[in-house]
């Protein structure tokens, strides 16, 4: 499917949604990250999900597309966008590792095998950024992401009050 059809097809699923909850959509193809992806969202009253995934663009890319001045502009004042919608991020893999790579080396998944310093600071700045603006954040970490999801979280937290 061709991502401007991608996208007007998820803003149609979108509106025929119930309202009340938040929906958010995650996506892992890169070409469907587009300007009309995110006008989907920001119109169809969705926010996005952020993904740590060897598939995209690091985080950074990815908050610029969401949540940067072009995005903002384009959004409706009744999108989450503009009412302070929550901030959804899965670390899910290293950029440079496979799903079953990571679990080879991780396993038994109880220590920070290969720390992410890099990664934990974006996402440290991103969830700071989102506190300040009075956002909710769902953090959701993988074992695959540094070998131990309990342990990336906890150092995430100690970053985030540090």
């Amino acid at each position: 499917m061709h991502p401007r059809q991608f996208a007007e097809a998820l803003y149609r699923f979108l509106r025929r949604l119930p309202p009340g909850p938040t929906y958010a959509v995650e996506v892992r193809d890169p070409e469907l990250l587009t300007s009309d992806f995110v006008a989907a969202l920001a119109h169809g009253g969705a926010v996005p999900g952020l993904a740590v995934h060897p598939r995209l663009p690091d985080l950074a890319t990815q908050a610029e597309r969401y949540f940067g001045e072009a995005a903002r502009q384009s959004a409706p004042a009744d999108s989450p966008l503009h009412r302070g919608g929550p901030l959804l991020i899965r670390w899910l893999l290293r950029p440079d590792l496979s799903y079953e790579a990571a679990r080879q080396r991780y396993a038994p998944f109880d220590a920070l095998r290969a720390p992410d310093p890099e990664t934990r600071h974006c996402i440290v700045r991103l969830i700071r950024t989102a506190l300040t603006e009075d956002r909710t954040v769902y953090m959701i970490a993988n074992n695959k992401a540094e070998g131990s999801s309990p342990l990336t979280l906890r150092a995430l937290a100690e970053a985030l009050v540090g």
